[in-house]
């Protein structure tokens, strides 16, 4: 099985990843490392060197151009969802889990959203602002939804994500 985890900066999604592919002895593939190790360079200075659009094309080359074993949970970068063509892909080839998180405790976790590399900062918006534009988008893409309250363990995540696609851990 091939499963996917979608959501902002601070959702989460590298961390219940790493556990989640441990637990069920799959390959881990975090887009971001793939482009830092690709480029590298830091996810803030590709965004400084090619803009944001120039990211999202780096992005989105990264998922349509990654070979996926059989086994796989996959960590996006939170803007992948702005492109189609690389959610296409992943939708088609894996599930696509939304963590939905509160926006408060997206806040909380980034505290310095300079250092994210986080797409959109550079037009002035606030991680709200961001949150707001992304997260209509994220539920489109995503085969499930697991909102978290924020206070939850990664324990407890990873439980409600192997109860919805019936995974045994």
């Amino acid at each position: 099985m091939r499963i996917t985890l979608i959501g902002m900066a601070g959702a989460g999604k590298s961390t219940v990843s790493k556990v989640l592919a441990k637990k069920l002895n799959y390959k881990l593939i975090d887009i971001d490392k793939v482009i830092v190790k690709e480029r590298n360079m830091s996810l803030n200075q590709i965004i400084k060197a090619f803009g944001e659009d120039g990211f999202i094309k780096i992005e989105e080359q990264a998922v349509l151009k990654l070979k996926m074993p059989g086994n796989c949970i996959i960590s996006t970068g939170g803007s992948i969802i702005y492109s189609e063509d690389a959610m296409n892909r992943l939708k088609k080839e894996t599930v696509v889990i939304f963590l939905d998180t509160p926006l408060q405790t997206i806040i909380e976790r980034i505290k310095i959203p300079e250092n994210r590399g986080l797409v959109g900062l550079n037009q002035n918006n606030t991680v709200s602002d961001i949150f707001k534009q992304r997260y209509e988008l994220y539920k489109k893409h995503a085969d499930i939804i697991i909102t978290t309250d924020g206070t939850e363990n990664i324990s407890e995540i990873i439980k409600k994500i192997s109860e919805k696609i019936n995974l045994t851990i």
